[in-house]
């Protein structure tokens, strides 16, 4: 069959002349719609400077530069450039009567009443800006930025020969006002430092008063001791007050006054002891240099205090405590590894013990004192014969906490003794320190959570034991039975953080009560304060104009109502009735 143009035609079989008229007009509406869309393309593919007039494309120019020219520093949008751009060009071409039709055809739209609205007001707005300056002011900050500095003025290098004279004082030159040399000033001995960490001699040393002062008054305390202390009777059996109400009355009647409050040693207080004998009251205490000082409290009204200090250690005494059998001796432990007996009657610390370790405290093992247990810091302990010639130890052992702080003999049981070190309060058995380590305790007190400073036994019974933790909490325990395994009996919230520049605190029994120990307190006003063993307070003592500071140290006197707490400035403050 013949081929018309364009794509071949399918075989089409007409049965009846209606059926080939529909075919036919099929195939002029196909031809139409072809032949409408390549006019329609046809039209868009003219250019736009084939269909805008002349002078229409000439006036869209300028208004496009005008508008460029009239913001160059960007501060108007793209948007609203090309907005006044069509906006001019739309209304120029409508003014010149040219067909509206036409220009709509190239892509300028036109305009409703809102857009022309909207037109009004960027135009009000541009105008607004333009009025306020606004490219003026940004040009003159941008010039002041890119200002440069001025350079800086170059110094004059000196030359090689001019010297800097540098000026100094008078003072500095060693000249009065008026230009005359003053004398040379003397040469300090560079050996304060040095020999205060020098070992004393071994052996015995002589009681030479470091208060140079005092010699005279030394002497004579010296000579009326055979008349005064001597006759002091030394008994363990002390009295119980009948019952607590009593006790805490008679605590009501202490008082201080400023005859009670004196600086005995230079240095920071460590340790206290107190003389049994109840007339005259004597105190004792031990400071941070080495230093030992004795309060007789019997010249209360003398104003310069009858005070005597010794200088038998070269470091901190950490314990004191008097004979129990005589009465003119004063033991001593320093931390300079040396324990002395300072002896009254013949004036001259005797030498009981010396080791290249730090002590740390002692004990008596022996009622008559002559035997004493002393522990080291690192965890030693020793036992020490003073009817055996030398300074060295008998028997020595360790302890398994690796640590000692103060060891405590039982009143009764005087085979028992309890230490502490860290975290951990045992019980041993001396019998068993046989040059080896303890690894098994007797008993073992628990609840301790950070490391402790003290534990010592109630006086008398030993029933008890008190300990001071830096958990902040006094623990009392029940040791009337001595178990593997001991839980406190009564725990006592209590400030024991002294900080630094403070001794720690030591909590110690009274020796006139089985259930009532003291310690001191950060609390304010300063205090010392007295507990009973279930952990109820009976007492605090303070005073506003004689006690200002804090109290570390305490201890009270064994027959009287005598309480003596020491700070650490080396003060002595005397609570009494």
């Amino acid at each position: 069959m013949p081929k018309e143009h364009g794509r071949p035609q399918k075989n089409l079989i007409t049965s009846t002349p209606t059926a080939a008229k529909n075919l036919q007009d099929r195939n002029m509406k196909t031809q139409l719609t072809r032949k409408r869309l390549i006019e329609k393309k046809s039209v868009q593919e003219e250019s736009f400077d084939e269909l805008v007039p002349k002078r229409a494309r000439r006036e869209l120019a300028q208004k496009s530069e005008a508008v460029s020219s009239s913001d160059p520093s960007g501060i108007l949008s793209t948007e609203t450039k090309t907005v006044m751009t069509v906006e001019g060009a739309s209304e120029s071409d409508l003014s010149d009567g040219e067909d509206n039709s036409t220009f709509s055809r190239v892509g300028v739209p036109r305009l409703s009443e809102y857009e022309k609205k909207r037109l009004k007001n960027i135009r009000e707005n541009a105008k607004f800006f333009a009025s306020l300056n606004m490219l003026e002011s940004a040009t003159s900050l941008r010039r002041s930025v890119t200002k440069r500095r001025p350079p800086l003025p170059r110094q004059k290098k000196l030359k090689p020969d001019e010297e800097v004279v540098s000026r100094k004082s008078m003072r500095l030159q060693r000249l009065d006002p008026e230009g005359t040399p003053l004398p040379e000033l003397p040469v300090k001995p560079e050996t304060d430092y040095i020999t205060r960490y020098v070992m004393k001699p071994a052996g015995p040393l002589q009681m030479v008063l470091v208060n140079e002062e005092q010699d005279d008054a030394f002497h004579d305390f010296q000579k009326g001791w055979n008349d005064t202390f001597s006759k002091v009777t030394m008994s363990t059996n002390r009295k119980q007050a009948d019952n607590l109400e009593r006790y805490r009355a008679s605590l009501d009647r202490m008082t201080i006054e400023e005859s009670y409050v004196c600086k005995v040693v230079r240095g920071r207080i460590y340790s206290m002891a107190i003389h049994p004998s109840e007339t005259p009251v004597l105190i004792a205490a031990g400071d941070a240099y080495g230093g030992v000082g004795v309060w007789n409290l019997s010249k209360k009204n003398d104003p310069s205090h009858e005070v005597f200090i010794f200088e038998p250690h070269i470091q901190q005494v950490c314990c004191m405590h008097f004979s129990p059998t005589n009465p003119s001796q004063l033991f001593s432990l320093s931390y300079d590894g040396t324990v002395r007996c300072g002896d009254f009657t013949k004036t001259v610390f005797d030498e009981v013990y010396r080791t290249d370790f730090s002590l740390s405290s002692f004990d008596f093992l022996g009622q008559d004192g002559s035997t004493l247990i002393l522990s080291h810091f690192d965890g030693g302990l020793a036992i020490v014969d003073r009817r055996t010639p030398g300074t060295s130890h008998e028997v020595f052992g360790t302890v398994e906490m690796g640590v000692l702080r103060t060891v405590h003999v039982h009143p009764e049981d005087r085979h028992y003794f309890v230490g502490c070190g860290g975290r951990t309060v045992n019980i041993y058995d001396v019998r068993q320190v046989k040059n080896k380590k303890l690894q098994n305790p007797v008993a073992s007190l628990k609840g301790h959570s950070r490391n402790i400073t003290s534990a010592y036994f109630s006086p008398t019974l030993g029933k008890r034991v008190v300990t001071t933790c830096y958990d902040d909490r006094l623990r009392v325990y029940d040791t009337s039975c001595i178990l593997s395994n001991i839980d406190p009996l009564a725990s006592i919230r209590h400030n024991n953080f002294t900080g630094r520049w403070l001794t720690s605190f030591r909590a110690v029994w009274d020796p006139k009560r089985e259930d009532c120990f003291v310690v001191g307190s950060m609390s304010r006003p300063r205090q010392i304060e007295v507990f009973h063993e279930t952990g109820s307070l009976l007492h605090t003592f303070f005073n506003m104009d004689y006690l200002a500071s804090v109290c570390s140290i305490n201890v009270m006197h064994p027959t009287r109502n005598v309480l003596a707490g020491g700070n650490s400035s080396g003060r002595v403050h005397v609570f009494m009735d």
